[in-house]
């Protein structure tokens, strides 16, 4: 009862300090006023409280029967303060069979916590921080679990001598000294992970099973060394110094490591402050002070976990949570109050947790009905938020209103060009790292940060409303050069991070390639290495000026040197060499350094600021932008200015702690997706467009330029006809997203005027600013009842609703499944006859083989009919082997209908055409080979008639 009591006063504290610290940020959801906000934070993270020192009360009663209970309870129930427990001993051999096996289930453990960690995220230096955290937390359990299974295992197993546990020192001593051990063990499991994942050829499996094999090793040993050190150091310098009854007192047991640990902390941070600063401490600084406040609670009287209990206070224990998550739901009913906790640092996870508990069909998403979600069907795995949106079958899988369908939009048309643009152009596409558009002069910002590309603008056409559609250069820099969305480019992240560009994508570069132009691309950092799949199309791809910049710890986020002086030599000099060739070309440049760590410049006086982390950006602004000038000076002196089309944008923006964002990759505010977009084309007169438009739009823009055909992959239109001021509208949109480890899914879109952010995966909330009159995005305008903005909410929530469900389909989806999937049944040439139900659950019609007859190292191809008399449960997958008369097989799994029609998405009574291509090795065995379909889940395999688990659905006769 004292533990729940503990951890409510804990949770009060936390959500006073989280409200205080959030309700800046918070208040752009509640304009009514916060209170609200207030009391749900307050029922919730008291709830939070109540339940976890409930529980961690019953779990230290139940480790109480072990041989800690009576050291725990001399020190905390004020009984003999002697360092000796003579009684309950336990024999060696029980102590050390109770030791393997906890070192096994420790090991078991860092193996899911490795596991998750090597296959959620990418950058090494998370991977080791999560590794090396949770081993040292894991190890607090893992101890108390010795102690408990030792006293088990007492009465069974008596070899050797009998040992009692001593500690050697006061308890609060040794406390500091198992802290000094756990952290010992932390920074060397996160070492060996950080190792780990530098290892590019160890599959995810493997580094986990490294990190699972040592850590439980690495952190016995440090514990057993803090330990002996503690007693060693106590016994040589510490005795009669201080008196050990002042150190067994619970509260200076509860204050010294936490005092330790809080000296440790400040150190930390101090050593790695560059670092530190742009990490959101609030979550961690939050749960830190409402756990600090439940263990002083219950060092003075509120917690006393091992003292006794009336059996009546049990029920006050179960109720008191159940009350409080009511008064949370009540008062988060409205959904601005739930986005307004979304804001603050803790409440995220507990929400998250709530949500797991109440999610009844286990897709991810709760119902609804709670108040802390909206799966529109919490009775169906298959519908909620986050799935895809099955085309054209009347069923809106993914809740957003809006029926999917395979029916392509038609293309926009290009525009005529103006009589006096010249023929052929030559292109110059100059991208600069993290420049947010609201810190260039051209858009408004008072600092002289961009003299060059103000002058720039002001012969160009300037969009006042250019959108980047990811805010990382992972994903924008291949949409502005694929004209494609992130989710839409074909990716292969287990191959390289970033994500490889896959060579099936087809790049700007090609398309000019094609077109008898000389192309180059000039890129000055080591993230656009040759292996990151951009070289595509390129003459000349120059990435030596990598080396001018170094990531601190390999991490990209944080990058120093410079590189923009450098980088406009090189243009410069690639400008001499090919700027008055008779072949036109496409230069591509990206200058990189406004990108995190800003630096200062000494040689650059106008580039000086200030000293915070906004000074130094606009320096690192200032002395891009002259070294840009120096470029466009160099295409002016060779005589290409009148020729040439130069487009200046930026990969995404960069965030300065509005929403509590700093910097980018993970947030589609404006801070972070709204980038400057100029266009100066000859022929045509400068102006300033509000339309807005997108990285995907620049591609075939660039081809209506030059007067070629447009591409079909293009996802993006021409703005040509808005370069000439004609059909400029209002109902133009721009489209943005982001995923990323967690998972977190945010999708966005854009008009003129408004901004509607969709937070699909975990918030699932909806936010909606007008940009017009709130450029910084202050103030949340979203209802819920599309009337916001004389129905603006309503259209731009309709029109997200239907890209999200059109940039889902896979390419080409509609014709790879028209004829494949259908209500009706589909033809065949040869029936396979009544042994073809695979466990009931899917009957194999017949099949259409196409090759009888192949020669080695030739494709067996065939069609495969078959239907689900009932709706497949879940897991069941297909399996499909080609096997040799000898046993000899190939491993052909796969989804069917090329990976477009998994199992799961059939409806009972649905007909399926499976087709299957298998390219047969060049020295398979001549003579019959079969083709067998089956069903598995795990080690299980759907059974068929005469107890097999599979069903030969053809015959090929292989020649030699």
């Amino acid at each position: 009862m004292r533990g729940a009591w503990a951890g409510v006063a804990g949770g009060v504290l936390a959500a006073t300090l989280d409200y205080a610290l959030s309700h800046a940020d918070a208040s752009r959801f509640l304009p009514g006023g916060t209170l609200r906000l207030f009391v749900f934070l307050v029922a919730l993270y008291g709830a939070a409280g109540a339940i976890t020192g409930a529980l961690v009360g019953v779990a230290l009663r139940i480790v109480s029967w072990s041989a800690l209970g009576p050291l725990a309870a001399r020190r905390f129930g004020g009984g003999n303060n002697g360092n000796q427990v003579d009684d309950r001993p336990t024999s060696l051999g029980a102590w050390l069979l109770a030791v393997a096996i906890v070192l096994g289930l420790d090991g078991l453990a860092v193996y899911g916590v490795a596991l998750t960690a090597f296959l959620r995220f990418h950058a090494h230096l998370p991977i080791a921080a999560l590794v090396g955290a949770g081993a040292a937390g894991l190890a607090i359990p893992a101890v108390l679990l010795v102690f408990l299974v030792a006293a088990a295992l007492g009465r069974l197993v008596r070899v050797g001598p009998l040992l009692v546990p001593s500690l050697g020192a006061p308890l609060a001593w040794m406390a500091c000294a198992w802290l000094v051990g756990l952290g010992a063990a932390g920074l060397a499991v996160l070492a060996l992970a950080d190792h780990l994942a530098l290892r590019p050829r160890m599959t995810p499996h493997l580094r986990a099973l490294n990190a699972a094999l040592w850590t439980p090793w690495v952190v016995a040993l440090a514990l057993v060394i803090a330990h002996a050190l503690g007693a060693l150091v106590w016994r040589r310098l510490a005795q009669g110094r201080v008196r050990a009854q002042r150190l067994d007192a619970p509260l200076v047991i509860v204050l010294a490591p936490l005092g330790l640990a809080a000296i440790a902390i400040a150190t930390g941070l101090a050593l790695s402050w560059s670092t530190a600063k742009l990490v959101h401490w609030q979550a961690l600084s939050v749960l830190a002070a409402g756990l600090v406040v439940a263990l002083i609670g219950a060092a003075i009287g509120l917690g006393g976990f091992l003292d006794e209990r009336r059996r009546d206070r049990w029920l006050l224990i179960v109720l008191a949570p159940i009350a409080l998550l009511l008064i949370a739901r009540v008062a988060a009913s409205p959904d601005r109050v739930r986005k307004a906790a979304f804001a603050t640092g803790l409440a995220p996870s507990l929400i998250a947790g709530v949500q797991a508990v109440a999610d009844w069909d286990r897709d991810g998403f709760p119902s609804s009905t709670i108040g802390l979600g909206s799966d529109c069907n919490d009775r169906d795995p298959e519908v909620h938020p986050g799935a895809f949106d099955w085309p054209d079958d009347g069923i809106d899988q993914n809740c957003n209103g809006h029926e999917a369908t395979a029916r392509e939009a038609p293309r926009t048309p290009f525009a005529k060009l103006p009589p006096g643009v010249p023929k052929p152009l030559n292109i110059v596409l100059i991208t600069i790292d993290a420049l947010r558009a609201d810190h260039v002069g051209a858009y408004g910002y008072a600092r002289p940060t961009t003299p060059v590309l103000d002058a720039l603008a002001r012969e160009s056409t300037l969009f006042t409303n250019g959108w980047a559609h990811s805010p990382s250069t992972r994903y924008s820099v291949p949409a502005i050069l694929i004209g494609r969305y992130e989710s839409t480019i074909a990716w292969d992240a287990r191959a390289h991070w970033p994500p490889l560009v896959m060579p099936e994508n087809r790049l700007m570069s090609e398309a000019f390639h094609d077109l008898g132009y000389h192309t180059g691309a000039l890129v000055p950092s080591h993230y656009f290495e040759p292996g990151w799949g951009l070289t595509q199309g390129f003459d000349d791809y120059d990435n030596s000026l990598a080396n001018l910049h170094a990531n601190i710890n390999n991490d990209p986020s944080k990058a120093t040197g410079s590189s923009s002086k450098e980088l406009a030599d090189l243009g410069i000099e690639w400008l001499k060499a090919h700027g008055n060739a008779p072949q036109p070309f496409f230069l591509w440049m990206h200058f990189y350094d406004p990108h995190y760590l800003y630096e200062k410049h000494p040689d650059c006086k106008e580039c000086s600021f200030g000293e915070r982390d906004v000074d130094l950006y606009d320096g690192e602004v200032r002395f891009t932008d002259t070294h840009i000038g120096r470029v466009l000076d160099e295409l002016k002196a060779i005589g290409a200015w009148d020729r040439t089309v130069v487009v200046v944008t930026a990969d995404h923006g960069e965030g300065f702690g509005e929403h509590g964002v700093k910097m980018h990759g993970y947030h589609i505010y404006s801070q972070q997706n709204k980038v400057p977009f100029i266009v100066r084309a000859p022929g045509f007169t400068p102006r300033q467009v509000r339309d807005p438009v997108g990285h995907v739009d620049l591609f075939p823009s660039l081809l209506n330029l030059v007067g070629a055909p447009d591409e079909p992959q293009l996802l993006g239109k021409t703005f040509v006809d808005r370069m000439e001021g004609l059909n400029t509208s209002d109902t133009s949109l721009v489209f943005g997203e982001v995923e990323y480890e967690g998972p977190t899914v945010r999708k966005s879109v854009a008009s003129r005027d408004w901004h509607l952010i969709y937070n699909v995966v975990p918030d699932d909330t909806w936010e909606l600013y007008r940009i017009a009159d709130d450029p910084q995005e202050a103030q949340d305008l979203f209802i819920g009842d599309g009337a916001t903005g004389d129905g603006e909410e309503g259209r731009l929530r309709a029109a997200l609703a239907e890209w999200m469900d059109q940039s889902a389909l896979p390419p080409h989806f509609a014709e790879r499944v028209a004829g494949n999937l259908s209500d009706t049944p589909l033809s065949f040439s040869t029936a396979l006859g009544p042994t073809n139900d695979l466990g009931g659950m899917l009957i194999l019609d017949g099949a259409s083989l196409k090759t009888p007859l192949v020669k080695r190292g030739q494709p067996i191809e065939l069609d495969v009919v078959m239907h689900a008399p009932k709706k497949l449960p879940t897991g069941w997958r297909l399996f499909t082997h080609v096997r040799a008369q000898s046993g000899r097989f190939v491993n052909a799994d796969h989804d069917p209908v090329e990976g477009f029609v998994p199992l799961a998405r059939i409806r009972a009574g649905q007909y399926l055409r499976d087709h299957l291509r298998v390219v047969l090795p060049s020295d398979w065995p001549a003579g019959p080979t079969f083709v067998e379909y089956g069903l598995w889940k795990g080690a299980e395999r759907a059974r068929v008639a005469g107890g097999q688990d599979f069903v030969t659905v053809a015959i090929v006769d292989v020649q030699p």
